[in-house]
């Protein structure tokens, strides 16, 4: 997934067959943080949450509250957040999303990865 070219041959494995997905997601854990702020993989990442059921998805934002806000202020992980964020539609996870980033919104409106989160 950290892969120039690896992570493109992981998104075409998620595009084919549908099996790869919960090995894939069986991979991340524990691993969010480093792989959502990676170059490379963040884009297996987004396109992961694009496949995953609610469930799946409401799992990988819990472990990815931590970091949260480390991701916001990154170039990879902002838009691993984006996608969270975009896919989320369990009202409980987007309280907590916010309850996270809420103390220092004013600061993420301001800076170059963040503001496209807010």
């Amino acid at each position: 997934m950290k892969d120039a070219f690896g992570n493109y041959v992981i998104q075409v494995l998620l595009e084919l067959d549908p099996s790869f997905l919960s090995m894939i997601m069986n991979d991340l854990k524990g691993q969010m943080k480093e792989l959502s702020t990676n170059k490379f993989s963040c884009r297996v990442v987004q396109e992961l949450i694009l496949k995953l059921s609610q469930t799946q998805l409401i799992e990988l934002v819990e472990e990815l509250l931590p970091s949260l806000e480390m991701c916001v202020f990154d170039k990879n992980g902002c838009h691993v957040v984006q996608k969270c964020i975009e896919q989320t539609e369990d009202e409980a996870t987007w309280i907590k999303i916010v309850e996270e980033l809420s103390p220092r919104t004013k600061e993420m409106s301001m800076k170059k990865y963040s503001c496209h989160v807010i």
